[in-house]
């Protein structure tokens, strides 16, 4: 039986890195998801894989989206949940179906530098149902290079 590989793309100009080095445990033991972990280099944050936009916090600070096959997590920054300003700008609203590539979100990504513990945003699949998750890529990355793949 032939089985197919999902490839999670970058979600922005960057530096990736294990999901093992987040700085929140919650990420880093990957009690979410598996997946990777992207510091961002400028403002703006694209999707990793097509499908459509499953949620949006209401603080802005995490989108949802679910392919074919897989549900996603892409969490901006780290106690980005207890932000008080407009740092992240979503470009997308629930039900919406983005294409990989395309702009999710605009963040200040200098505020949010002095703002945030970090800027570390983990990229996680959330229902990997057994399947495993390997790292094709780390350090400085640009948008769409693969990143991820699952198989």
């Amino acid at each position: 039986m032939f089985n197919k590989k999902t490839i999670l793309h970058s979600i922005g100009n960057g530096t990736i890195s294990s999901i093992d080095t987040c700085i929140d445990p919650v990420f880093s033991e990957k009690i979410v998801g598996d997946g990777y972990l992207f510091t961002p280099r400028d403002n703006n944050i694209y999707s990793p894989i097509s499908g459509n936009i499953t949620m949006v916090a209401d603080t802005n600070h995490a989108f949802g989206i679910t392919s074919k096959k897989y549900e996603l997590l892409v969490h901006i920054g780290i106690e980005s949940v207890k932000l008080k300003e407009q740092l992240i700008i979503p470009v997308v609203k629930e039900g919406d179906t983005v294409k990989q590539g395309d702009l999710i979100a605009t963040i200040d990504l200098s505020k949010l530098k002095s703002t945030l513990p970090s800027t570390q945003t983990p990229v996680l699949v959330t229902n990997l149902d057994g399947k495993q998750v390997k790292l094709l890529k780390t350090g400085l990355v640009s948008i769409n290079d693969k990143i991820l793949e699952i198989k």
